[in-house]
């Protein structure tokens, strides 16, 4: 297993929220850290794992995906 932290931007607070999240791989980070994207306040979730940022996912990002 392997420790992530995950810095989740929200429209409610002026700084964004840690959280620690422990699994297997970052394929698992990268799905938990959608599904905290899609709930509401939620703007954009960066992963680091130890002092790594691996990826991150925004709000934004996805809106301009879409066609």
């Amino acid at each position: 297993m392997r420790d992530y932290q995950f810095y989740v931007t929200d429209d409610r607070y002026d700084v964004p929220s840690l959280m620690f999240v422990t699994v297997r791989d970052p394929c698992r980070a990268h799905r938990i850290a959608e599904r905290i994207l899609h709930e509401p306040h939620h703007h954009a979730v960066e992963v680091w794992e130890r002092e790594r940022q691996l990826f991150t996912l925004s709000e934004a990002a996805r809106q301009g995906a879409e066609p």
